[in-house]
């Protein structure tokens, strides 16, 4: 699996919203910073700001017409920031588009969150396979390719013998 960045990632999380933590490319994100948008103006009286993530299921759309999201486990604090005090944390959290990881902010603040893009581990199983496949798919004609060569070269030992 590689895990070498393909391209940076960021999100700005504004209190009360449930963002996706990943997009349905077959990338997988990987977090690394969290901080306090200190600029923005406070849109209320606590200090700081919680951040969390939660699961999300979509209900099967053969059921109802309108695709409904249900929060499937309860939200985990994955950190709190504040001016007073830490307005940055470093993290290190990988999310899979398979996951349905939504991200929400809690408090005053809004947080951004930047990380990068890394290939998916799947995807690159997937791709090895397919690889070795076409080897093993070339590997007889390799062969055969030298059967035919050594019938050619007998054939001409046989006509210069004649």
């Amino acid at each position: 699996m590689s895990l070498l960045p393909l391209a940076t990632k960021s999100l700005r999380l504004q209190p009360g919203e449930i963002v996706p933590a990943c997009d349905d490319a077959p990338f997988v994100v990987h977090y690394t910073m969290a901080t306090l948008d200190m600029l923005a103006t406070p849109e209320g009286k606590k200090p700081h700001s919680t951040l969390r993530y939660m699961r999300i299921i979509e209900e099967d759309e053969a059921e109802e017409d309108e695709e409904d999201e249900e929060i499937d486990d309860e939200p985990v604090t994955l950190l709190t920031l504040s001016p007073q005090g830490q307005f940055q944390q470093a993290i290190d959290m990988y999310v899979t588009p398979d996951e349905n990881i939504c991200f929400q902010v809690v408090g005053s603040y809004p947080i951004h969150l930047t990380g990068y893009l890394v290939e998916h581990p799947m995807l690159d199983d997937e791709e090895d396979e397919d690889e070795e496949e076409d080897d093993e798919d070339d590997i007889p004609d390799v062969l055969d390719m030298e059967a035919e060569e050594e019938s050619e070269e007998e054939s001409e030992e046989e006509s210069e013998e004649e």
